[in-house]
């Protein structure tokens, strides 16, 4: 009797337990996945083809301006993305902003070889911008009215990149942007996907954009409703898209003390990262859940028993349990400069490093860290906020990073927790080593003669001297004066055995300088060792006024203007006559990592540096007025000429040698 009793208990007992066990997983762990990050009603995306000017004067400055992020298609070895080399390099990591495969040149290729190097060096270089941790999930395009060699398909998968914009329902209304608003408008209705596919925008848009108003009027909508609308970039909407299609949750323990989940999808997480939004059902006692996945934290607030999150496919086990909120910052970062040991100094003039120890959060955990460069503690001069993710150490080598020697770099790590908190230290600082002879040629003209050049050429009116009234600093300096077209130079024969070169010289115009619109005169003129054009300085002017700009050549024998386009107003390189002007060129002689630099007054005007140009290193370096186009006249002024194997500040000011 007694054994029957008891099997009948266990019978009922389990039964009890069954409806209890449904009756627990059907409210507290119930999960889903909501169909738009943070649960909005739909999702809208913008991309923009081509690294134009006028991506990096308008377009991002004002999608930065309200919040928003957008999706670039960039061509790394054009003028055009060397013109925006701070923003593509810098700007973007900071702002969310994506950047896409779209071909190192934008000219297609004849071969496979040909391709292989335009399609995987552009996804390397973005993958090497950006964060530590990021998957190597691209998107790719190859370029409008580009023809490509047979076969070559099969590149897009060994470099592991999409090819397409993502998906999206793409506006396909009247250029001049009627009907923008209102498709962004139906992704919230139809609870949907809209994207926007563009090229340049703004007051100078170069082609294929909307006008200024009606782009900014959509910008400023988007911002008004991102309560209701994600408007994220190509890839991260895509890679929602595809886990989400396919995601699945599995409860593994629902307690009032503890949830415990797994979340799955058919992707690879190896390529799609990106976390989904999560609603779960936890007890009505929580007021704030702590969600932990992995080595990530975070604490969410509970609303009406549930609680939204994020969490990332297969990435591992989910756990949900009671919190308070997270109200203390996190361990401020103790920075080591240099990879190891804390360092004092660096020979590297194109590289910087630090390193520092985790630090500690026990209540949220570390989200990641940031850092930034500067020449002041604590400053950004250099470098600003670049996305570190969660490693803990950084080589810094951006193609915007040319060194001085002799100054005093300091980087500023700031480390955030699960819940935005921050706190932020600063290394002591590395010194750039000073090296014998790092400055291999410099002329002052302080000794009062040339006799520190190898040949003068002059004539026909148009005469070179040494003068007070030339002096930038000092006593004495160089005057061109121009009365016709006769060239009227200096140069220095074997200025340097160096493949990567810094020019740097000063000058300045008389008050009665006068060059008339559409004329040029080149100032500077380097050449390798066979006498061949590397690049040059040059001075014209429009009906604005003068300006200045360089050019250089790559392996094919190809010119190429700096800043990009003399018709892109923005972008023109002013000069003020009867002032002083300081003027910096980078040659690097090089396969693949070559090219130029301008600076202007201190401030880099354009970077292209990857380019083929190995071959064309610098050798020789003429001075003066070449190439005189007609009706020039007035005298040029130029002082402290330098040649160095790094950049050198303006004020820098060397006397003979």
């Amino acid at each position: 009797m007694m054994k029957k009793c008891s099997f009948w208990f266990k019978y009922i007992f389990m039964i009890i337990m069954v409806f209890k066990v449904a009756d627990v997983y059907g409210e507290i762990g119930t999960t889903t996945v909501a169909r738009w990050k943070d649960n909005k009603k739909g999702a809208y995306s913008m991309g923009f083809d081509d690294s134009m000017q006028s991506q990096h004067d308008h377009c991002i400055p004002n999608l930065i301006k309200r919040g928003l992020v957008g999706s670039f298609w960039v061509n790394p070895s054009t003028t055009r993305y060397a013109y925006g080399i701070n923003t593509w390099e810098s700007l973007v990591s900071r702002a969310g902003i994506e950047l896409c495969d779209h071909t190192m040149n934008h000219n297609g290729a004849n071969f496979i070889e040909e391709a292989d190097y335009e399609i995987g060096e552009t996804a390397r270089i973005i993958r090497s911008l950006n964060p530590p941790g990021r998957s190597r999930f691209l998107l790719f395009l190859r370029g409008g009215g580009t023809s490509w060699p047979n076969g070559y398909e099969f590149l897009i998968s060994k470099h592991e990149l999409i090819s397409s914009r993502g998906g999206g329902n793409s506006y396909r209304g009247d250029e001049s942007g009627s009907g923008l608003i209102e498709h962004a408008q139906q992704a919230i209705e139809n609870g949907a996907w809209h994207m926007l596919a563009t090229h340049g925008t703004g007051p100078y848009c170069e082609w294929l954009g909307y006008e200024t108003v009606h782009f900014e009027a959509l910008l400023d909508y988007l911002a008004s409703v991102k309560d209701q609308l994600w408007v994220g970039t190509c890839g991260d909407v895509h890679k929602y898209v595809q886990e989400q299609n396919s995601a699945k949750v599995t409860v593994f323990e629902a307690m009032n003390s503890l949830i415990r989940l797994d979340l799955t999808s058919d992707m690879d997480p190896e390529l799609y990262d990106y976390p989904l939004t999560l609603i779960t059902e936890v007890p009505s006692t929580w007021k704030y859940c702590h969600v932990s996945q992995g080595e990530l934290q975070s604490i969410y607030p509970v609303k009406s028993g549930k609680v939204q999150y994020e969490a990332t496919p297969g990435f591992g086990e989910i756990l949900l349990k009671s919190s308070a909120m997270d109200t203390s910052p996190p361990g401020k970062p103790v920075i080591r400069d240099g990879s190891g040991t804390d360092i004092s100094y660096t020979p590297n003039t194109a590289k910087l490093t630090a390193n520092w120890n985790p630090c500690g959060d026990p209540e949220s955990g570390i989200s990641r860290y940031w850092y930034k460069i500067g020449t002041t503690p604590g400053g950004s001069e250099v470098i600003d906020w670049i996305d570190n993710g969660r490693s803990t150490s950084v080589a810094a080598t951006r193609t915007n990073l040319s060194l001085v020697r002799g100054e005093t770099y300091y980087f500023t790590v700031k480390a955030v927790n699960g819940v935005g908190l921050s706190s932020e230290g600063t290394s002591n600082g590395q010194a750039v080593m000073l090296i014998p002879d790092y400055i291999v040629f410099a002329d002052g003209f302080e000794v009062g003669t040339t006799d520190m050049w190898d040949t003068i050429t002059q004539g026909g009116g148009n005469t070179v001297t040494i003068s007070k009234s030339a002096a930038r600093k000092g006593d004495y300096g160089l005057t061109c004066h121009v009365t016709g077209t006769n060239n009227m130079t200096i140069t220095k024969q074997n200025v340097s055995g160096l493949d990567d070169n810094y020019v740097r010289f000063y000058f300045k115009l008389s008050p009665d300088f006068r060059l008339p619109e559409r004329t040029s005169v080149q100032l500077l003129n380097l050449t390798n060792n066979v006498n061949f054009f590397v690049a040059g300085v040059y001075l014209s002017s429009n009906s604005e006024g003068l300006y200045v700009y360089a050019r250089c050549v790559d392996n094919k024998r190809q010119e190429f203007t700096l800043p990009a386009s003399s018709n892109y107003p923005p972008g023109i390189v002013r000069v003020s006559p009867d002032t002083w002007h300081c003027v910096d060129v980078r040659t690097k002689s090089d396969a693949g990592n070559g090219g130029v630099e301008l600076w202007f007054d201190g401030d880099r005007k354009s970077s292209l540096l990857h380019k083929f140009t190995n071959g064309w290193e610098l050798r020789n370096i003429t001075v003066g007025a070449i190439n005189i186009g007609s009706g020039v006249s007035g005298d040029i002024y130029f002082d402290d000429i330098t040649v160095s194997d790094s950049y050198l500040k303006p004020s820098f000011h060397v006397s003979g040698k």
